[in-house]
């Protein structure tokens, strides 16, 4: 399969998951890979304006889901 046929394959069959399986840890290297991923992705004029900070301390997480006026509930 060529780059550009795998590259539609992969955009075509990206899902966004919004049901999370609680207490399901994810293993540091895939979040490294994940995070890796997001840095390489194209920003406005090359900007990279971002930062990311993973927070795997459950106590953490709730914390911060409460700092988010309830926005969120995952």
């Amino acid at each position: 399969m060529s780059n550009d046929a795998l590259f539609q394959d992969v955009i075509r069959k990206r899902r966004s998951v919004r049901k999370f399986e609680p207490g399901r840890n994810v293993d540091r290297d895939i979040l490294r890979r994940i995070v890796d991923c997001g840095r390489w992705a194209p920003s406005g004029a090359n900007v990279q304006c971002w930062d990311f900070i993973v927070v795997d301390d459950r106590s953490c997480v709730i914390e911060l889901r409460a700092c988010s006026c309830g926005r969120h509930s995952a």
